[in-house]
């Protein structure tokens, strides 16, 4: 059936592809973009990367200088948005003072960003271009990018979105037989996370982009694998950094020469396909529309999903081969076919590839195979033995160490080198209490301030859950996420009533899911109890077991009304409505 659908779709899906690729054509082709980027008044080494030029920071203030040529066509997009770091003081166009005309003011760096109309400074041909910065320590540059004030840039971004969409719908078509819910699902969170990125930059609410970046940047302009020492996150898993080196330098040749918007791109299209084969897995086992449309809903709008989706980072694609390998394994442990095992494995191995954390997915594959092969001691042993290999062939990489010092501790975290102040307790009462008042007196957690609960585990983790360790600093921002976590609160509450509907009929569903969550939940806990930070208690490293929690709550939704408990179905369905319908809101407020 699946490869009938397929033929069916295909030329369709040929043409929307094509149509893709030749929007984006128009887009790269319509951008001014700067060349012969120069810069003065700084001698720190300057590095290129696809034509989009940066400086290594620096530790003291200085004042300096850029120049460069900008080719302006008629059918350019003369709008641009600008994000200095940390002050632009003059901006010249052909001799043309732009900046105080339109600003009368320095520009300092913000979130956002400054929207800038170039047309009137710009003849058609080449321009130069002159601009003088502030640096106050650290990171300098200036952030370039196209402005969707720019009614050329607008139009082409919103027909590549509903490419896009039209492409995701086709492909869900393809895999899921009735394919309504899921679409709705897919379509609604991936608008939702398009307008979260149309606002949020690269650097805001990240974690260590210099480093994921350099990383890329030196696989894509080497061609091999930096030392580990080379950058702060050069010690992670290859396999995101070779994919990401690979995609810039292809897109590179198209034009496309920013390869921040770039990546936060791919990772987002990574995550879609993610959150496509999450849903499918949980309508395999699912029985009713209702409960798989309240699992979904808390898989596609739980909120540090949205965050979470367009950050710079390996965990996206980690992200991707657990709950894909996940998929493969449920199937093959409902159905007995062992090529999905196959796959199953080798997609963990690809996830090992990529973070260290895809063990628990391993360890589960190893678990689910003892028991199926309980009884035939032959096979327990060749599985047995084969896992032994598949081990030692990973370790060989940590084994043929450079340096004596490069242990394998430091091979795969660097959790020993983090901030003191970053340090938490840990003793019981940190993993055992939680602090109920401040878990609704505080919207969000830091792990800078114990005032905000960072010393409990819990307080931590659930908090990490809703919006990952970040802030959003407006009024209703704050208030929102207050009610989102009171709904969360209940919603995990809910989830527990699935204890009371486990019998022998449905144990291997709930036993598959739960066995997962409680793999990735103990190695969670054993790591912040080895390294006890704050930012040790972040949830995205186990984001994966979202799935399990989206199925337990779905499953507790199920039985309720197979129990004809109507008023307790209902209840769980309007909990996750309310807390997609508060998602939404939060991330439109914070436009």
């Amino acid at each position: 059936m699946l490869f009938k659908r397929l033929h069916k779709l295909f030329p369709t899906l040929i043409y929307l592809v094509c149509g893709l690729l030749l929007v984006m054509f128009f887009q790269s082709a319509t951008t001014l973009r700067l060349t012969d980027i120069h810069y003065g008044g700084v001698n720190q080494k300057l590095e290129k990367s696809n034509n989009f030029y940066y400086l290594e920071p620096i530790a003291n203030t200085v004042d300096y200088s850029m120049t460069a040529n900008l080719n302006y066509l008629p059918f350019s997009q003369t709008n641009i948005n600008i994000d200095p770091d940390d002050c632009l003081i003059a901006l010249k166009v052909n001799n043309q003072d732009v900046l105080n005309s339109k600003m009368n003011q320095p520009i300092c760096g913000s979130e956002r960003g400054y929207d800038l109309d170039l047309k009137p400074y710009l003849k058609i041909g080449s321009n130069q271009v002159m601009v003088s910065l502030h640096n106050e320590g650290g990171a300098l540059g200036l952030y370039w990018q196209n402005s969707l004030s720019d009614p050329i840039n607008f139009i082409l971004i919103l027909l590549t979105l509903i490419l896009i969409i039209a492409i995701l719908s086709l492909l869900i078509m393809v895999i899921d037989s009735s394919p309504l819910i899921t679409i709705f699902l897919v379509i609604g969170g991936f608008i939702l996370r398009c307008i979260y990125l149309m606002y949020t930059r690269f650097n805001v609410r990240e974690h260590d982009v210099p480093g994921h970046f350099q990383f890329v940047d030196y696989v894509q302009t080497h061609f091999r694998l930096p030392d580990i020492n080379y950058c702060y996150q050069c010690h992670q898993k290859p396999l995101y950094y070779i994919i990401s080196g690979i995609y810039l330098k292809i897109i590179g040749f198209f034009g496309f020469t920013n390869p921040f918007s770039s990546l936060q791109f791919l990772n987002l299209i990574l995550f879609m396909f993610m959150m496509i084969f999450g849903l499918v897995l949980l309508k395999k086992n699912l029985k009713n529309k209702l409960s798989f449309l309240s699992a979904g809903l808390i898989l596609v709008f739980w909120p540090s999903g949205i965050i979470h989706s367009i950050r710079i980072s390996n965990d996206i694609l980690y992200y991707f081969f657990y709950i894909l390998g996940l998929l493969f394994i449920n199937i093959w442990f409902r159905s007995k076919k062992n090529q999905f095992l196959i796959w199953g494995i080798i997609i963990a191995l690809l996830g090992l590839l990529t973070k260290v954390n895809t063990i628990a997915l391993l360890c589960l594959i190893l678990i689910l195979v003892i028991y199926r092969n309980r009884f035939n001691f032959k096979h327990l042993v060749v599985y047995f033995v084969g896992f032994l290999i598949l081990m030692f062939l990973f370790l060989i990489p940590y084994v043929k160490q450079k340096q004596v010092s490069q242990t394998l501790l430091s091979r795969i975290t660097r959790s020993d080198q983090i901030d003191g102040r970053l340090q938490v307790g840990n003793k019981p009462v940190n993993y055992l209490f939680f602090d109920l008042q401040t878990y609704m007196h505080e919207p969000f957690v830091s792990a800078w301030e114990d005032r905000t609960g960072r010393q409990y585990f819990w307080n931590y983790l659930i908090k990490s859950s809703l919006f990952g360790e970040f802030s959003f600093n407006k009024e209703w921002s704050r208030d929102l996420a207050v009610v989102m976590s009171f709904v969360a609160l209940l919603m995990i509450g809910f989830s527990s009533l699935s204890i009371f509907f486990v019998n022998k009929k449905n144990y291997r569903a709930v036993a598959f899911f739960g066995l997962s969550l409680l793999l990735l939940l103990t190695m969670f806990i054993f790591y912040r109890i080895r390294f006890p930070a704050a930012c040790n208690t972040d949830f995205r490293y186990i984001f994966p077991s979202l799935i399990s929690f989206a199925f337990i709550y779905g499953f507790a939704i199920e039985k309720a009304g197979e129990k004809n408990l109507i008023l307790v179905r209902y209840f769980g369905l309007v909990l996750a409505i309310c807390l997609s319908l508060l998602v939404n809101v939060f991330f439109f407020v914070n436009i």
